[in-house]
């Protein structure tokens, strides 16, 4: 990258070059930040905020200056962005593979595992959130219905999840190997039955309050 003063009130124009110091990307942006994969993120400032998009090194706008925010770089193929308190999952062609419909959206294993956990704000709180899992197709692989969701361990094609509820504890099993199995949780409620290759292991009012422990064997102790 690089910059230039253009105004006598010390602002600074950003532009991109090659290794043979060729102007690819015209020094005109008041921001520009790297992606990788060829791509720069590109602001636009106002007095209240600022708009970032995206651009290539063909210097063409691929994705216009209007999102609210975007990660600082693509994790297996994916970049977080964000809009009017939205967020969801961008690929590196500027499409929306996850909509744009969680007010938080956080990844796994720096996205390599294809999980991510996301929130829906339930009321005006920082508490007031109900939150889940979802896979790089937005499917739900763990309800979005809990106080709070953790990673608790991996073991082979399988990831371990904490859940929680109002001090009740239990523990999801997630296969990433994509297994065409699927186990129906003991309320009967179809409508909370995980996908294929889910398993609720342990459902979550079996421990009320403090600590518990995973084991090779899905157990809680």
């Amino acid at each position: 990258m690089n910059k230039k003063n253009q105004d006598e009130n010390e602002d600074y124009w950003y532009g991109v070059v090659d290794e043979n110091g060729n102007t690819v990307i015209p020094i005109k942006h008041e921001v520009i930040g790297p992606l990788g994969n060829g791509l720069f993120k590109v602001y636009s400032f106002s007095e209240r905020d600022y708009k970032v998009g995206i651009m290539n090194a063909k210097n063409k706008l691929i994705v216009p200056i209007e999102y609210d925010y975007m990660g600082e770089a693509f994790q297996n193929g994916l970049l977080h962005v964000y809009k009017d308190e939205r967020g969801g999952l961008m690929n590196t062609k500027g499409e929306i593979i996850v909509p744009l419909e969680y007010n938080g959206i956080w990844d796994y294993g720096n996205g390599e595992n294809g999980l991510y956990r996301v929130s829906i704000r339930t009321g005006y709180e920082i508490e007031d959130r109900n939150v889940g899992l979802i896979n790089a197709k937005n499917e739900i692989l763990i309800p979005i219905e809990y106080n709070w969701v953790m990673h608790a361990a991996s073991e082979g094609d399988t990831d371990y999840f904490w859940v929680e509820n109002d001090g009740l504890w239990g523990i999801y099993s997630i296969s990433t190997a994509g297994a065409n199995e699927s186990t129906v949780t003991e309320d009967n409620d179809p409508d909370r039955n995980p996908p294929a290759g889910i398993t609720l292991a342990i459902i979550p009012t079996l421990i009320a309050g403090g600590s518990a422990l995973l084991t090779k064997k899905r157990r809680l102790l």
